[in-house]
């Protein structure tokens, strides 16, 4: 092997072992981000704090439904819907708009308005991202449920609430499934545990998770860079192999394709292998059996005549 095959292969083998890594990273990173949100609320309240419920922190409304007559009309506005909403991000990239005419303030978002995933795959159901006014002058359809905080609950609290359901897998137990896809009704969400801390402390608790949860994105996006080179350096070295950049090259030697088109031709001319008959080993008791059974006795020419004759 020459000193370049040889780096080649330490190379290709530091690829793949790094990919792992970072993969396993990204794991790890993913638990401690869920453990970030769960922990932020403890299983028992201070006395400081108060449990109510969702339908008593704020309020709860079902964006409009879709329908083909208003795919056109005079106030066409865009709306958001369950392919935009992640947990605590809007994507943007594909908004799409309908005709609001006559409710168009009924389904205006507001910023601060968390929106829930109404219906989806059974983990991720209940989703929630927090409008911060991005895209601005934008509503929302019925797969997504709008929650909008009391007096004494921050938008920012709430969506922590909401997050700290989701992967406390809290929401699953109020889902209903349909065709595969589950459901959390305006109705069972309104029922569920809120709990309220006094604001100043709410406050806090928002900026500590931030500053954590932002801690971990920014490691996130280092694996992410590791992971986008070291599969750049599997393609480049890739493309070295098939390109014969990784060992030296013989002129005398003939080149790979006529090399692949003659041994295609060799293997067409040659005869197809006939596939030998199986033949069916008898256990030593049949063969016993068959040779002691009594010869079968011709029938009788009278019995064939009256057989032709029926």
């Amino acid at each position: 092997m020459t000193p370049k095959a040889a780096l080649t292969a330490l190379a290709f083998e530091n690829s793949f072992s790094g990919v792992s890594t970072l993969l396993a990273s990204r794991k790890r990173l993913e638990g401690l981000r869920k453990r970030v949100l769960v922990s932020a609320i403890p299983d028992k309240l201070p006395g400081s704090w108060r449990m109510t419920t969702v339908d008593d922190a704020g309020t709860l409304e079902l964006g409009r439904a879709r329908h083909p007559d208003w795919h056109r009309g005079p106030e066409m506005r865009p709306y958001l819907r369950v392919a935009n909403v992640f947990e605590d991000r809007i994507d943007t990239s594909d908004v799409m708009e309908m005709d609001f005419s006559g409710v168009w303030e009924k389904y205006r978002l507001e910023h601060g308005d968390v929106l829930l995933n109404e219906g989806q795959s059974p983990h991720l159901v209940g989703r929630p991202a927090l409008y911060r006014g991005i895209p601005e002058n934008v509503a929302f359809t019925n797969s997504l449920i709008r929650f909008q905080a009391g007096d004494d609950v921050l938008p920012e609290w709430a969506l922590i609430v909401f997050r700290r359901h989701l992967h406390a897998k809290r929401f699953m137990r109020e889902v209903r499934i349909t065709t595969n896809i589950a459901h959390l009704s305006a109705k069972r969400l309104k029922n569920i545990e809120f709990p309220v801390p006094p604001l100043a402390l709410q406050k806090q608790i928002v900026q500590r998770c931030d500053e954590l949860l932002s801690g971990i994105a920014v490691m996130d996006q280092q694996v992410e860079t590791g992971l986008r080179r070291a599969h750049a350096l599997k393609s480049a070295l890739l493309r070295q192999a098939f390109t014969g950049g990784l060992v030296p090259q013989d002129s005398e030697e003939e080149p790979a394709a006529p090399l692949v088109a003659r041994i295609a031709a060799e293997r067409a001319a040659q005869p197809k292998p006939r596939r030998a008959r199986k033949t069916t080993v008898k256990p030593p008791a049949q063969r016993v059996a068959d040779a002691t059974a009594p010869e079968p006795t011709a029938a009788p020419a009278l019995a064939v005549q009256q057989e032709f004759e029926l």
